[in-house]
């Protein structure tokens, strides 16, 4: 309650309060929006391994000249790991089962 009457009292300074943490809330939201091609990754785990994305095991972007190279391991929500390699932002990813060795 006594937020409730500093707020009536303050209106103005209310609001801005309340735009800024919406903007921040919003920020927040965009960095950890999925970028094109994890999208399209994503999907292809769905069709075509019947994988559904659950975190990114490693990932790393290797600048090959003008490129931007991708290599990585993903895991499913069921618990499969996949190694993905993209060489050329044109290209597809190859995508391989990643399953234990046995020494």
């Amino acid at each position: 309650m006594p937020i409730l009457i500093h707020c009536q009292r303050h209106r103005h300074f209310c609001g801005m309060i309340a735009c800024v943490l919406l903007m921040l809330a919003n920020t927040v939201a965009a960095r950890a929006a999925d970028e094109p091609w994890e999208i399209v990754l994503k999907q292809r785990l769905v069709d075509e391994r019947q994988c559904h994305f659950d975190r990114w095991v490693q990932l790393r972007k290797i600048r090959l000249g003008e490129d931007h190279g991708i290599d990585g391991r993903l895991r499913c929500r069921d618990g499969r790991n996949f190694d993905i390699t993209r060489h050329k932002a044109h290209q597809k990813f190859e995508i391989r089962s990643c399953l234990p060795a046995i020494c």
